[in-house]
Order: structure tokens, then sequence, then C-alpha cells
């Protein structure tokens, strides 16, 4: 789900969390990344550049 920053940064300022921030490289990591925010049920950044779409 994509949302707005905002959102989850005063979420997390007010709960007391952090969220995770990670830079992706291929699809498999880009899914291994997904897969566990649902598993954990945790907002994460997920980053990647160029290389990842093709």
């Amino acid at each position: 789900m994509l949302a707005d920053i905002k959102y989850w940064e005063n979420d997390a300022q007010n709960k007391h969390y952090a969220i995770a921030h990670f830079n992706v490289w291929n699809a498999e990591m880009l899914m291994g990344v997904i897969d566990a925010a649902e598993e954990a049920n945790s907002p994460d950044i997920i980053s990647f550049g160029t290389g990842c779409l093709g």
C-alpha cells in the first residue's frame, strides 16, 4: 500500500516506534521486504533505482 509519509512519521513519533527503510536491487529483494512487512504488520520505506525496473 502506498501512503502519505507524513501520516506514518506522525504515527511513529506519537507511538514511539521506528519505520524501517530498505534499499532493494531486484524483484526478489523487493518481494522479501514486502512479505516481511506484511507478516510483521509494519510500515516500511522501500527505495529502488532504475536497475530494479528492468
